[in-house]
């Protein structure tokens, strides 16, 4: 299934709640959930390490693909809380890193 990353953020915004008179609040908590989504996710990695885990295939492909969708989520939201798109965020990404966004 594709989907444009546009509207995606869209299907965020369509399942979450939000009151422009906690801007400030909401948007610090969006950015502690990523800080607890990326801790997750460095977590599992520690651990997986330690244990040997095959992170190729099967259930920690799995486990890693479900944290870095909380981490997309997140970032969904925040975006969105800052008025502009995961589309603009992921072109300043590439531009951060000298790719190019064409």
């Amino acid at each position: 299934m594709g989907m444009e990353i546009n509207a995606y953020q869209a299907a965020v915004r369509g399942a979450s709640s939000r009151s422009s008179s906690q801007f400030e609040k909401q948007l610090m908590s969006n950015i502690i959930s990523i800080q607890d989504a990326s801790d997750a996710l460095e977590k599992f990695m520690l651990d997986a390490a330690k244990d040997k885990l095959d992170l190729s295939e099967g259930d920690s492909r799995d486990i890693i693909l479900s944290k870095l969708s909380d981490l997309l989520w997140y970032i969904s939201l925040t975006s969105w809380e800052l008025g502009v798109t995961l589309e603009s965020v992921s072109i300043k990404s590439l531009k951060n890193r000298g790719g190019s966004s064409a």
